[in-house]
């Protein structure tokens, strides 16, 4: 059994070598993030750069993240020592949304899509979000072709003159095939939007929404919802203030990442 001193003698021997913890990754994000297959993604962007010279206006970013209104997993709390069976309020709301978020790398945003579960909305649940901000339903509340169209729609209404055939935008999203259809990819080409999809499995890594935007969005919402929580204990969070949490968290995780 080795001991405490040859770990001691063989750190002193390696002092470049360091002990982590290691981030679990499954097998298929594993056999798909291959420098093979990274190097690709960034050949076929530089040659979308020689065919059209985007400008940093014109390179835009597409992601999305599902939350929900109950509370999922723990949370830590500063009780008196010694306490034991310490809770906190959670809601028993199981309602989901989807949020739609797009970024260019000068750093501006469009307003956000959200997307509730149902076939349809018999009210306007975004009245307290960002100014423009658009609504959909969906039965399970995840982005489908249809769907996807009605924000590319929403896309080029937001940023008006910005996207033409003649000013074309390179838009940059993840590869799911229940997203595009080939009509809203005729109809992309059209309006002068570019697509290019991350390859399957490699989000995590080249996806640059996934750490600069949607991982504080997460702290954000966590925060915003038990803040919510603990005003109105006993009030169940519907929609309307689903998608305020959402929105707010929404902002301050894109003003952070300016910062």
């Amino acid at each position: 059994m080795l001991g405490k001193s040859w770990w001691a003698g063989f750190k002193a021997r390696h002092p470049t070598l360091t002990l982590q913890i290691a981030e679990g990754l499954d097998k298929d994000r594993a056999l798909t993030l291959r420098p093979i297959i990274v190097v690709s993604f960034y050949e076929t962007l530089s040659k979308a750069y020689t065919a059209n010279p985007y400008g940093p206006f014109q390179i835009q970013n597409y992601d999305e993240i599902r939350v929900m209104a109950s509370k999922n997993g723990a949370m830590r709390v500063l009780p008196r020592r010694g306490s034991h069976n310490v809770s906190y309020i959670i809601s028993k709301s199981w309602e989901w949304i989807t949020i739609l978020c797009c970024m260019n790398t000068s750093g501006k945003s469009i307003p956000g899509f959200y997307l509730f579960k149902g076939k349809k909305h018999l009210q306007n649940y975004i009245t307290k979000c960002e100014l423009s901000a658009c609504i959909a339903t969906q039965k399970d509340a995840w982005m489908i072709k249809e769907l996807f169209l009605n924000w590319l729609h929403h896309f080029v209404r937001s940023i008006p003159g910005v996207v033409s055939p003649t000013n074309r935008n390179l838009l940059i999203f993840d590869s799911h095939d229940n997203h595009v259809a080939m009509t809203t990819i005729q109809e992309a080409r059209m309006l002068g939007i570019d697509f290019l999809t991350l390859s399957a499995h490699t989000s995590h890594k080249l996806q640059p929404l996934d750490v600069s935007v949607f991982s504080p969005l997460k702290t954000y919402f966590k925060t915003e919802r038990s803040t919510w929580l603990e005003r109105f204990p006993n009030v169940e969070i519907r929609r309307e203030e689903l998608a305020e949490i959402g929105s707010k968290s929404l902002k301050k995780a894109l003003l952070a990442c300016l910062a």
